[in-house]
């Protein structure tokens, strides 16, 4: 009998990735879109990082696809298109 186990840095990534969907999240809050600035500026301040580390976790949650760059140039959260 063959049994599957998920390797450890495959269940790393999914934290990872669930931890970068929460983030875009919490990031737009009320907002529908916003500048790429204002992404890095919010992540920096929400997770008490750097500069580069806001780049880079700004990064991720795009090339991800968590968030997305609409036709007019500002950034916002895929799948949501409304916000009450």
């Amino acid at each position: 009998m063959h049994v599957s186990v998920e390797t450890g840095a495959s269940a790393k990534a999914q934290v990872e990735r669930a931890k970068l969907a929460d983030l875009a999240e919490s990031v737009f809050g009320q907002h529908l879109s916003m500048t790429r600035t204002d992404l890095e500026s919010t992540v920096k301040k929400r997770l008490k990082v750097g500069e580069s580390t806001a780049y880079r976790k700004t990064a991720q949650m795009i090339s991800e696809g968590f968030i997305l760059k609409s036709a007019a140039g500002l950034y916002v959260l895929a799948g949501k298109t409304e916000r009450k």
